[in-house]
């Protein structure tokens, strides 16, 4: 888990603001899952930070939806 915010952190992927008044934070939960080998042997971990978007509304919440792509 440190791995993973170090590297959001690194990379700014998001940034702390100011939450609206009247307005509920969208909530988070951690995801986690092992790396595997061509044998299913387990060789890692894998921990993921996700927003819980179901309580997320178009247009109030987020105006575009893009996804994560190599660069």
């Amino acid at each position: 888990m440190r791995k993973e915010l170090d590297e959001i952190s690194d990379k700014k992927v998001w940034e702390v603001g100011e939450r609206p008044i009247g307005k509920s934070a969208i909530g988070s939960k951690w995801v986690f899952s092992y790396k595997r080998s061509e044998e299913e042997e387990i060789i890692g971990y894998k921990a993921r930070l996700v927003a819980q978007g179901f309580s997320q509304v178009e247009g109030v919440d987020y105006h575009n939806v893009s996804s994560p792509v190599v660069s």
